[in-house]
């Protein structure tokens, strides 16, 4: 039986089951309402067979993770600003996307990297499986359109020679039966021409990732990675803090309990009897300690985290679950810190005769310090520095302590506070200063006549400040550095300055950089992934053939992976004209 797959999540009503019902994006949820009535308008190639719906579900979808990203649209402003489902029957024509599971990657996480390179071969595999299936496909489109023309175009010759055999035995013919014979056979003629301009199908294999829409997976596993690297330090700091506190408090817990060990010592009690009170001390505070460290990072510190990760996600909350490993290791490491500063530091002690424990502890012999060697600087220091100076290296450990926990806890906060600072300001210089412009208009080679002199209209309208013509390509290339295939958008010009509008910059000297004839221009992401440099090679494929560049220069780039060229070295690299 086969398993459903990219499920959407209910959020308000009911699944749509009828032919008339359609279930909306939640992000629509306020400007529409339950049971209202949609009309769609009819686009070019649409195969919903009606237009009309009601509005019975407000929905999430399963792929589509970002309510604010969703992807691109090939209409409107070519974003997608929402979604809907209607029933299977509402369509006409065969379905255009598959939707593939493998069982040997249900084990695997799909944040894992062993899962990212397992779908990155299965995803190789197929394409290489798919190369040729364009060519067929456009074969067996022109045979089967092609038949049904000459059906048509017979079956209008015939009433031709019909008409033309009843004019001969006198009969009257009027101008209108011919005209609307003539009329048909240029259709026919027409639709053979355009079909000789037929663009080749293409076959695209996407990944979760890769999937249009798919950005906000992306970026949800993207910042996964980030919480779960950051969560790889900052224990490591933490527990060193509380390491030297439980020191130093141990310390002076048996220091203050001196006396009372040497009398329990003088009574006839041996060290391990004595030594058991500290390490009870220990124990409890340890478990009690790390047990309320435990329920707090997981019940409470964990969800402000995710909620702060899925913030403009479909994702309302990820289920937290209690890792056995991790809980016995933390009690382990917790009783681990307590236990043995504690025992090392009691049997340092109890090693005196019980007599010199019921004496106070002799006071540290006093030493001069480095700072008093320096005359000039110790002369000049009040009586409460000196003392203070002193205190410092008589009490190292409370000196080590304080050291490096103010310098963890403040190298956590401003951890926190450059991240924010860093990725707030990206957006604004990416979009700022690096490119300039404001829209990406893709020309659609089947689109009306009319609908190009509209075009060209708006693009010649005082709207526009600036406009360049570019050849635009989106790649899916897998590079050394990722597992999963990354998007590389590849701009050509036959302008070396990008007409103003992609500021090209290299990022460490700040020097300007134009389009060359000797190579192209790569995003500083993109080349430190793939491992090259200036005056290295880099292979692409463009448009399913397979091309070596030359990097001339690696430009400022911090959202998306680029690749900027001439029209001259597109020809050069390519071998083909540019257009």
């Amino acid at each position: 039986m086969p398993v459903a797959s990219s499920q959407f999540q209910l959020v308000q009503g009911k699944k749509p089951l009828k032919k008339s019902e359609l279930a909306l994006s939640s992000n629509l949820k306020g400007k529409y309402r339950l049971g209202q009535t949609l009309e769609l308008a009819k686009a070019n190639g649409s195969q919903l067979k009606r237009t009309k719906f009601k509005i019975v579900a407000f929905v999430k979808s399963g792929e589509i993770w970002s309510q604010e990203t969703m992807g691109t649209a090939s209409s409107g402003t070519g974003q997608l600003e929402a979604y809907a489902y209607v029933a299977k029957s509402n369509f006409s024509g065969p379905a255009n996307l598959a939707r593939l599971r493998y069982s040997s990657l249900r084990q695997d996480s799909f944040a894992s990297k062993a899962y990212a390179k397992a779908v990155s071969q299965k995803q190789a595999g197929l394409t290489k499986l798919l190369a040729d299936n364009g060519d067929q496909r456009l074969q067996s489109m022109k045979k089967q359109t092609g038949q049904k023309l000459d059906r048509q175009e017979s079956s209008l010759k015939k009433q031709q020679a019909q008409l033309a055999l009843y004019q001969q035995q006198g009969g009257q013919v009027t101008k209108k039966q011919l005209k609307q014979l003539q009329a048909g056979l240029a259709k026919i003629q027409a639709a053979r021409k355009q079909m000789a301009k037929w663009p080749k199908p293409s076959y695209q294999v996407y990944t979760r990732a890769s999937l249009p829409g798919g950005e906000g997976y992306q970026n949800f596993v993207s910042e996964i990675s980030s919480v779960a690297a950051v969560s790889n330090v900052f224990p490591v700091v933490l527990y060193l803090v509380a390491a030297l506190v439980v020191l130093t408090t141990m310390t002076r817990f048996v220091d203050e309990e001196r006396q009372n060990a040497g009398i329990f010592r003088a009574l006839g009690y041996n060290k391990r009897d004595v030594i058991q009170k500290f390490i009870i001390y220990g124990l409890v505070a340890s478990t009690a300690g790390s047990v309320l460290g435990i329920l707090l990072g997981n019940y409470f510190i964990s969800p402000i985290i995710l909620r702060i990760v899925c913030m403009g996600s479909v994702i309302d909350q990820v289920p937290l679950k209690l890792h056995l490993s991790l809980v016995l290791f933390t009690l382990a490491a917790g009783l681990a810190t307590a236990v043995l500063p504690s025992l090392w530091v009691a049997w340092r002690e109890l090693a005196e005769q019980p007599a010199s424990l019921l004496l106070p502890k002799a006071p540290v012999a006093g030493s001069k310090i480095l700072l008093e060697r320096i005359k000039p600087l110790w002369r000049r220091l009040s009586f409460n520095g000196k003392v203070t100076a002193r205190n410092i290296f008589r009490y190292k450990q409370r000196m080590l302590m304080t050291i490096f926990g103010v310098a963890g806890s403040v190298a956590i906060l401003f951890t926190g506070l450059g991240i924010r600072s860093s990725i707030s300001g990206i957006a604004a210089h990416q979009f700022g200063q690096l490119l300039r412009y404001d829209l990406l208009v893709v020309k659609n080679p089947q689109a009306s006549q009319k609908a190009q002199k509209e075009l060209k209209a708006k693009l010649a309208s005082n709207d526009v400040e600036r406009k360049l013509p570019v050849a635009f390509y989106q790649l899916q290339e897998k590079v050394p550095g990722s597992d999963e295939a990354q998007a590389v958008s590849l701009i050509v010009s036959q302008d070396k300055q990008l007409g103003g509008l992609v500021k090209l910059d290299e990022r460490t000297s700040g020097k300007q950089l134009q389009l060359s004839q000797n190579g192209a221009v790569v995003s500083e992401k993109l080349a430190s992934l793939a491992q090259v440099k200036p005056g290295e090679a880099l292979r692409v494929k463009i448009n399913g053939q397979a091309a070596k560049i030359k990097v001339a220069a690696v430009c400022e780039m911090y959202a998306g992976h680029a690749i900027y060229m001439s029209a001259d070295y597109y020809e050069k690299a390519t071998g083909k004209k540019y257009q």
